[in-house]
């Protein structure tokens, strides 16, 4: 009797080990398939006319960016994405003053592939021990080709200032 309770047991413990990840395996089918996820660093090297007291910014460093892309069954393309700022500095062409970007941000997007599309990224640019700051915004332009790999361009750079 204690024979077939064993059984029994290792039978259960078996599909419950087994079932979850049929699950998971039927779920990712049925979603699509992941074409990859892909980071990038997007190169900056600009001066920027500013309205603030600091008159000109000389932008150096890199974007990251990290790209999720899948594609269903039907050719939609889902687009998950995160950019993050704190690779740029700034010098102040007027003063030798130095600041640095900080910033993250995150986006969805989806659509037919191939897809491509703006989109605008808002950091903060500062200088240690100060309150003054300014506003950064970048507009890239992102695309995703048929076979889901990404590419990301800088279109413009502007300034804001924070007062």
């Amino acid at each position: 009797m204690s024979i077939i309770i064993i059984k029994v047991a290792r039978f259960f413990l078996l599909l419950a080990v087994v079932l979850p990840a049929l699950i998971v395996a039927s779920s990712a089918h049925a979603q699509g398939t992941k074409n990859g996820s892909d980071g990038r660093k997007v190169a900056l090297n600009r001066i920027v006319n500013t309205p603030c007291a600091e008159k000109r910014l000389r932008l150096n460093g890199q974007f990251q960016a990290q790209y999720s892309v899948t594609t269903d069954t039907s050719g939609e393309t889902f687009i998950n994405a995160d950019f993050d700022a704190g690779r740029v500095t700034a010098l102040g062409l007027d003063s030798g003053n130095k600041y640095h970007a900080s910033g993250t941000s995150r986006f969805d997007s989806r659509g037919p592939s191939p897809i491509e599309f703006s989109y605008v990224f808002n950091f903060l640019i500062s200088k240690g021990g100060s309150l003054g700051s300014m506003m950064g915004h970048v507009k890239f332009r992102v695309g995703v080709n048929a076979k889901g790999e990404a590419r990301t361009e800088i279109v413009d750079v502007n300034i804001d200032c924070n007062q």
